[in-house]
């Protein structure tokens, strides 16, 4: 049996890209983890941003889609008063890959259960 499973990574802290976003949270607040799930359901996703803990604004606790095609968001980055991360969505088939994952937190979630990797820079 193969199992797809996921990893996320942080790519960017403070910051919005200006992209078109879809709000995939459900308009409920929401885990990091919980948004990176929604991602992994969501067809096409593979950026999301996710408000940091203890932040206050729209967004705060919601998961959003950012529909950019590359980690360095060629709409621009939004920097004012931004109190969101940007992430990464990895998707992958079979088991975890053996190799050393980048730098940052990373959480797999395999269907069996989840691990969580922090790699120090």
């Amino acid at each position: 049996m193969v199992m797809t499973s996921w990893v996320y990574k942080l790519v960017k802290e403070d910051v919005e890209c200006r992209s078109r976003d879809v709000n995939i949270g459900e308009g409920k607040r929401v885990t990091l983890h919980a948004c990176a799930d929604a991602c992994a359901d969501t067809p096409g996703c593979r950026f999301f941003i996710h408000s940091k803990a203890g932040q206050t604004g729209s967004k705060v606790g919601n998961c959003f889609w950012e529909q950019t095609s590359s980690e360095y968001c060629s709409e621009g980055f939004n920097l004012i008063a931004c109190r969101h991360s940007l992430y990464e969505l990895h998707h992958f088939d079979g088991e975890l890959p053996h190799r050393t994952p980048p730098a940052g937190l990373v959480i797999a979630c395999i269907i069996v259960g989840c691990f969580i990797a922090l790699n120090r820079l």
